[in-house]
């Protein structure tokens, strides 16, 4: 529907209830709209959502509030100046009643988005009339009976009696509801005018024979009650380019189609009922049909739309109306040519004197006159073109986002958006105080045959590739790769202080990987790497092929750790070892050794290694949460019930670098939720039966109807490795109210059966520190959820990156005070751009640990819009339930980290 109908609701509610009330219905009603424009459309069920919500507080029907919608947008075009329109009609209410569907008919070329519906009388008798009323929308009713009392009242100063005699669902054709009203009300003025027209003149006229009327209409056909023309006009017949018995006895579709009313099926029942509304037919020409019937079996070479002009060339509208001949028991269309000027008279194939000799069709032609006929095909082919160019942009975008992909691989991201802003290259060149460069070197190949010499490309590519998984995991770009060698840094371009830390995390995975990975070509493969921190230049260096290249003593001096280390090892000098904290690593002294580099400088090397990170070492939970937080500060939690086959938090797949679009592979514990096959929620699977979510995703619905599905990335089709489960429990937290706030919005679901969280669905972990605050880390959204505010909800799985704010950016958003309890955060930015949105209820928000696993620390709860200025995503905090959680799951066992493993 149109901008124009909330308009009204919104106009008369706040008017007649107030600003705050207006608010809490939006709110109630889930609307993230808080402005209607006119012109633009939005979906049907939001005006249901809004009257159920107000019927909830003034404690009324629905319907009658849905009455009450339909008298305010009476009363809200009427100073629009569409009342006028209403009352050219006619003189009297049944005149308005008869037609409407042609004043809807007009209105299309201002909204040619309306889906109107259509209305037409089966009786008229002076106490009122009977009327039908068809349209595609469900539950608006009670809408129209409060337009009409309203427009009779306001217009006709009628009272009105509206009774509903019968309604249906499902009718054949294109409308899906039809109801049939008694409207009582005074109409014998009416009659009394009917009658007087009736009255038989004192002498009567002679007859007309049918040849005479159509001599009058040259363009006109008369049509029997099998739909087949019996008769036509010679002007007619002349544009059909045949004699007359060619077109006698065809079926009235084959010679014509109903462009005019819309939506409605050519059947003699639907002319007679709309005998009061204007019809136009498009004529289908005969060598228009020859034409299609010879290239029938040709190929087509394009599948755009002909530009060579309009359907003019070929196509005759006729404008007119349909009357019954009771002598004939048939049906005569009265009608003439919609023509614009006489250059398109001529492309037809006539010529003035064909046109009807009385009326103004000569005289329109001459003026040129832009019959509304012919603009709305006009329309209808620029939207076509439209359509294309929407389909050419979305194209244009795929190919961005790749290009994209492309140069994030050889840029980071930062830097390549200064160049795509206008930024000079030189520009990007800065100097940086301290970073962190590896320098990673595969170690025993063996050249000698060219056998041998493939083998290790393929097995380099699956190691490297490897390794490009791990970099964007620990804050980490990945700078180059040259032969057997591997250069990655941090601390640049994106400053961090943590650098040293991140390149010690990251070289420690790139042991464990290489000594688990499988490679193709069965070699054993072993690594020795080099660490050094200090100051280093970096820039964007190259025309053709640019690159973002490191420079200074701290580039040399980390390769030359990396050649003197041994395999297996890390090597770090005495620089990089100063930024580490020593409670965390082990670390074990080399003493002395000779390093070539300027000035014969001696470094102080050391060989790295963290015993607290390898598996079979670890003796408890306890021990391993040491190494995030200070042991005498911190009390160790519960040793909860934990699985000892399985991981948490470790996806399969890693992320497109600078894009938006994601894979479940990456976050295989997502669940997308289903309500009557419609997408509208997600969780998170926590363990082999549950499935962590929102609240309010639950509350008030039918378990019977949800359908969970993990495993499957891309909504438009079931991936073959998909798992589809139903819901055998629900636990929703019992202080939960959702017209509360949104306060403990968490539910827990109980699946009817566990999954296997070995292959590729995982489970997802939960914090495991209730007192970590999270305030300015930069945590990660994933949902199915719409675009942007104004979007469709997304095919394909979706990330996006937002910032956890503190409690005092949260208190100075837009939101009321006290909306956001000790319960919820904020994360996302006070600017806007971007967000979670609808859709999104109910999914992860993660941030990466120490250990460089995801951990889901809220809950994707509810919001002001999406993206909007000073109005930041408000999420569900995780760690004030993670007792409730253990206490729902029925003594489930969780997997653990991997790096807590029992």
């Amino acid at each position: 529907m149109y901008g124009m109908l909330l308009e009204s609701v919104q106009h008369f509610v706040q008017l007649e209830y107030g600003e705050d009330m207006w608010l809490q219905l939006l709110e109630r009603a889930d609307c993230k709209h808080m402005v209607f424009n006119t012109r633009q459309t939005y979906p049907d069920e939001l005006m249901t959502n809004l009257a159920a919500a107000l019927a909830e507080f003034n404690g009324e029907s629905v319907e009658n509030v849905m009455q009450f919608f339909g008298k305010c947008f009476v009363r809200f075009f009427s100073n629009l100046g569409y009342a006028c329109m209403i009352k050219a009609t006619g003189r009297y209410f049944c005149d308005f009643l008869q037609n409407v569907d042609n004043i809807h008919m007009q209105m299309r070329f201002t909204y040619p988005k309306m889906k109107s519906p259509s209305m037409y009388t089966t009786h008229i008798d002076p106490q009122g009339v009977e009327l039908v009323y068809r349209s595609t929308r469900k539950g608006f009713t009670h809408y129209l009976m409060g337009q009409l009392f309203q427009i009779a009242k306001e217009l006709y100063e009628t009272d009105l009696v509206i009774r509903v005699l019968g309604s249906s669902n499902n009718i054949p054709g294109s409308r899906s509801v039809m109801v049939k009203f008694r409207i009582d009300f005074d109409n014998r003025e009416y009659i009394a005018r009917n009658n007087r027209m009736k009255t038989p003149l004192s002498r009567e006229l002679a007859p007309v024979s049918i040849s005479f009327l159509l001599r009058l209409f040259p363009f006109g056909a008369i049509i029997d009650k099998d739909m087949r023309i019996l008769g036509a006009g010679d002007k007619l017949l002349q544009a059909w380019g045949g004699s007359s018995s060619s077109i006698l006895n065809k079926h009235v579709t084959d010679v014509f189609k109903l462009r005019r009313p819309k939506g409605i099926s050519f059947t003699w029942g639907n002319v007679i009922y709309l005998h009061s509304v204007m019809f136009e037919l498009e004529m289908i020409r005969l060598n228009d049909q020859n034409a299609s019937s010879n290239t029938v079996n040709t190929p087509s070479t394009s599948t755009g739309l002909d530009r060579r002009g309009s359907q003019g060339a070929r196509s005759i509208l006729l404008k007119g109306q349909m009357r019954y001949i009771e002598d004939l028991k048939a049906i005569i269309f009265l009608c003439s040519p919609l023509i614009n000027s006489l250059d398109e008279l001529l492309n037809m194939g006539l010529y003035l004197n064909d046109l009807n000799p009385h009326g103004l069709s000569r005289e329109l032609v001459l003026a040129g006159w832009q019959h509304c006929g012919r603009l709305e095909m006009m329309f209808e082919r620029a939207e076509q073109r439209s359509t294309e160019l929407e389909n050419s942009y979305a194209l244009l975008d795929r190919w961005k986002n790749k290009s994209d992909e492309l140069l994030y691989s050889m840029i980071p991201q930062t830097v390549a958006d200064r160049l795509r802003a206008g930024a000079s290259p030189l520009s990007t060149c800065e100097s940086f105080e301290s970073i962190s460069v590896l320098f990673c070197e595969l170690c025993d190949f063996d050249y000698s045959t060219i056998e041998g010499a493939m083998d290790i490309v393929s097995s380099m590519n699956a190691v490297f590739s490897c390794f490009d998984s791990l970099m964007d995991e620990f804050n980490v770009y990945k700078v180059e790769t040259v032969g057997r060698i591997y250069m990655a840094a941090s601390g640049a371009p994106d400053r961090t202080e943590n650098h040293a830390q991140n390149i010690a995390d990251v070289s420690l995975q790139l042991l464990k990987h290489v000594r688990s990975l499988k490679l193709p070509s069965g070699l054993d493969i072993q690594i020795r790497i080099g660490i050094h921190s200090g100051p280093a230049v970096a820039g964007v260096v190259g025309i053709k092929v640019p690159r973002y290249c490191f420079f200074g003593d701290t580039v040399n001096t980390a390769s030359r750790m990396q050649t003197t280390s041994l395999p297996g090892r890390v090597h770090i000098s005495s620089d990089a070892k100063a930024l580490l904290s020593l409670d965390r690593y082990h670390v074990e002294s080399r003493g002395l050794v000779w390093v070539k580099i300027t000035k014969d400088k001696e470094k102080n090397l050391s060989a790295l290694n963290v015993t607290s990170r390898e598996i079979d070492n670890l003796k408890s939970i306890d021990e391993v949460s040491y190494i995030d937080f200070d042991p005498i500060s911190s009390i160790p939690p519960k040793k909860p019930n934990v699985c000892n086959n399985c991981v948490c938090g470790i996806g399969r797949k890693t992320r497109i670098i600078g894009g938006n679009v994601t894979s479940v592979y990456e976050y295989p514990w997502i669940v997308s939720m289903f309500k009557e096959n419609a997408f509208y929620c997600a969780g998170s699977l926590i363990t082999r039966k549950h499935v962590l979510t929102a609240a309010h995703c639950l509350q008030g619905f039918d378990k019977r109807t949800i359908k969970l599905i993990l495993a499957d990335n891309d909504r438009t089709k079931v991936d073959k490795n998909a798992i589809i489960r139903r819901i055998k429990s629900v636990i929703i937290h019992e202080n939960f109210n959702k017209y509360s706030k949104y306060n403990n919005d968490i539910a827990i679901i109980e699946m009817d059966r566990p999954v296997n969280v070995n292959g590729i669905v995982r489970t997802a972990c939960l914090p495991k520190d209730k007192a970590v605050d999270y305030t300015g880390t930069t945590a990660t959204a994933v949902g199915w959820g719409q675009t942007g505010e104004y979007e469709p909800v997304s095919n394909k799985l979706r990330i996006v990156n937002l910032p956890i704010l503190s409690k005092e950016e949260c208190d100075q958003a837009g939101y009321y005070k006290h909306m956001i309890t000790e319960n919820m955060f904020c994360a996302g930015y006070l600017k806007g751009e971007f967000d979670a949105c609808f859709g999104d209820s109910g999914g992860p928000l993660h941030v990466k640990n120490t250990f460089g696993y995801m951990e889901v620390i809220g809950i994707i709860s509810w919001g002001r819009g999406c993206g909007r200025p000073k109005y930041p995503g408000v999420y569900t905090k995780i760690t004030n339930y993670l007792e409730w959680v253990e206490d729902h799951l029925h003594e489930e066992c969780m997997c653990p980290p991997s790096s807590q493993r029992y």
